[in-house]
């Protein structure tokens, strides 16, 4: 989703945010699954 918005948006501050959202959500998946992993006991 995010990469499609940014092939339509020219715009450099939206790019930023939606750039910055993107890996915000990268990081809360992998802390997500580090979580899991400790919980199962991995």
């Amino acid at each position: 989703m995010y990469d499609a918005i940014l092939r339509l948006s020219d715009d450099p501050d939206v790019n930023d945010a939606i750039k910055f959202l993107r890996q915000r959500e990268v990081v809360h998946f992998q802390r997500f699954g580090e979580a899991m992993r400790i919980l199962q006991g991995d």
